[in-house]
């Protein structure tokens, strides 16, 4: 009975992400840095949203390729935000468990719904969320563009796109050095943005358990629930 509107369920909410992802590209890629029909915008937004990557659509100007780094980076953040909302849902069913477990007893809650002080400072976790990130775009930029002999848009382009696991296959390493190279950037680059999307996906968990919790402990404590916490019948709420 306390299920929210259709229109702020977790599902509408994800699908809009999605709906205006999607513009975003057909905006992009057949209006503003190319001239693509809207059926290869939205083939193109699809194969790099769900980092499928064929590579027979792919960025052609300097420009587009510049917007598909963060494009790339934006669809990727969608997927740690839709993990998020799964973790959110999963977090809500867990806590219509506990407090059906609350109306019959309530010992053993007390512990479990303290909240812990698990928040950190904003730019702690800013810096925490950012630096591998960037470090990983920055050796892999410098070190693959100066062998192959590429510019500075290119360079970055293939680390995202590398990283993202998109990876078109317009831009690849091609000398032995790269290749080698490639060899260790590609794992720890996977790892890097796994770490991120779990990040994201994080926020969100917590930010639900924490707002659980406090509704929780904010309920008051009625006769019913200091009988049940009165478990060996003596008088005193059992330890």
């Amino acid at each position: 009975k306390n299920n929210p509107p259709w229109y702020k369920s977790s599902t509408t909410k994800a699908l809009a992400m999605v709906g205006c992802y999607m513009l975003i590209g057909i905006a992009a890629f057949s209006f503003i840095f190319e001239k693509k029909t809207i059926q290869h915008s939205l083939y193109l937004g699809v194969v790099t949203f769900t980092t499928v990557g064929y590579g027979d659509v792919v960025p052609q100007t300097r420009g587009s390729k510049i917007f598909c780094c963060f494009f790339a980076l934006l669809g990727i953040g969608i997927i740690g935000i839709a993990l998020g909302y799964v973790g959110q849902h999963l977090v809500q069913l867990q806590l219509v468990a506990l407090k059906k477990k609350a109306e019959e007893r309530t010992d053993g809650l007390r512990q479990s719904l303290v909240p812990s002080d698990i928040s950190t400072p904003k730019w702690k976790a800013i810096l925490v969320f950012v630096s591998p990130f960037t470090i990983m775009i920055t050796v892999g930029a410098v070190f693959v563009g100066h062998f192959e002999k590429w510019d500075v848009v290119d360079s970055i382009y293939w680390c995202i796109m590398t990283g993202t696991s998109v990876g078109y296959g317009d831009i690849h390493p091609t000398k032995p050095e790269t290749m080698w190279f490639s060899i260790i950037f590609i794992p720890f680059a996977a790892i890097v943005v796994s770490n991120t999307l779990g990040q994201i996906a994080n926020i969100f968990i917590e930010r639900e358990i924490k707002k659980a919790n406090t509704k929780l402990l904010k309920r008051e404590v009625t006769l019913e629930d200091l009988e049940a916490m009165n478990a060996d019948g003596n008088g005193e709420v059992s330890p």
